[in-house]
């Protein structure tokens, strides 16, 4: 490789996303891309933080990208991806997008060159069996935080447009989130799967209080009902031998070492694995260690870009078939991707392109649109 570059954008939310701790509206992101001397390009995406401001950032992530610069040009692209699994580039909680960014750049270029799709790429890279991973993947609707009568309309519409798997977002009063639940499963019948994510939100009594509300419900899965997981997990796993709903881990369980400590107290049924949070490498090993676990992942993005999105529909095809619905359908909520060839979500699942690579290209002109700053490089 020859060059990195990287520009700011800030794109715009079509709706404001609410959870149980913040709502935002604009999606601040850094767009990277790397290039051979033979004119080959690798895309990608480091989308911040939910809410975060690129300025509260900016100094740490442009020494990280110089610093990957250095280490990646003048190597190949898949003796960078290995070389950014360094400790000594991973300087702060910001960075877990900006590796992720950085490394799908460098898989994506390293798939291009060898032919392959990203998804084939990755399982070839992670040992993992070609007839393992599925390039057709079951994808979940989102119904963000509201009240139930609304909640319960947009899960109705959502299984309307052919999703069948619904995810509710909870938290705030447990009383008012059962009710929530109890309003959707209504809505939309006994044969829709509903899960529930709470980010957190609950001490030790409101968490037991929902899941024990939510058992005539048929709700599938809760995530991270517990603002404290406890030492080693400890407390999510005394939660989960009471709880009659099955328990998932997704922001407490960023990395490899904390999945291991999850797996080894019996404090999860399940794995959300969030490329944009921990990094495409980090998540890759984290899905196949889940696999050997017999943890189900389920891989989401964070309302990202069109590089951020494709790599994250590329890691879900290594979950395996039948694998858990994936929550893959948030580009709809962006009013630009900024990049042309994403698979679209059709009656509640994706197909991922056979062409090489991501199988998308940036789309330049909109980029122009939504810059927040100039394009900037490193180069040899």
């Amino acid at each position: 490789m020859v060059r990195l570059r990287w520009r700011r954008v800030a794109v715009p939310l079509r709706v404001t996303v609410t959870n149980a701790h913040a709502a935002y509206r604009v999606r601040e992101s850094v767009l990277i891309e790397v290039e051979t001397a033979g004119g080959q390009r690798g895309i990608g995406e480091a989308s911040l933080p939910a809410g975060a401001s690129f300025n509260a950032y900016a100094r740490e992530i442009e020494a990280f990208l110089r610093a990957a610069a250095m280490a990646v040009i003048g190597r190949g692209a898949s003796d960078g991806l290995a070389r950014l699994q360094l400790p000594a580039f991973v300087p702060g909680e910001w960075s877990g997008a900006t590796v992720c960014g950085v490394e799908t750049a460098l898989a994506d270029l390293a798939a291009v060159m060898a032919g392959l799709p990203l998804y084939r790429w990755l399982a070839k890279e992670a040992s993992i069996p070609l007839a393992a991973a599925f390039s057709e993947i079951d994808v979940n609707g989102l119904v963000d935080l509201t009240d139930p009568t609304a909640a319960a309309e947009g899960a109705v519409a959502l299984v309307r447009d052919g999703f069948r798997t619904i995810k509710l977002k909870v938290g705030g009063s447990p009383e008012r989130s059962i009710a929530t639940v109890a309003a959707v499963r209504a809505a939309v019948g006994p044969d829709v799967v509903l899960r529930c994510d709470a980010n957190r939100s609950w001490g030790r009594t409101e968490a037991e209080a929902f899941v024990s509300g939510c058992a005539p419900y048929g709700v599938a899965l809760c995530e991270e009902p517990l603002g404290e997981p406890g030492p080693d997990y400890g407390a999510l796993a005394e939660l989960r031998a009471a709880s009659p709903v099955p328990l998932a881990v997704d922001e407490s369980t960023r990395t490899l070492e904390e999945l291991e400590r999850v797996i080894a107290a019996g404090a999860a049924d399940a794995l959300v694995v969030k490329p944009m949070a921990s990094g495409l490498t980090e998540s890759v090993a984290m899905v196949c260690r889940a696999r050997d676990a017999g943890l189900p992942a389920i891989v989401t993005t964070t309302f990202d870009l069109a590089p951020g999105t494709s790599a994250a529909m590329h890691l879900a095809a290594l979950v395996g078939s039948p694998g858990p619905a994936c929550g893959l359908g948030t580009a709809g909520l962006v009013e630009d991707l900024l990049g042309h060839g994403v698979p679209d979500v059709r009656r509640g699942s994706i197909t991922l392109p056979e062409t090489p690579g991501l199988g998308i290209e940036f789309d330049y002109e909109a980029i122009e649109r939504y810059a927040a700053g100039p394009w900037e490089e490193a180069a040899s």
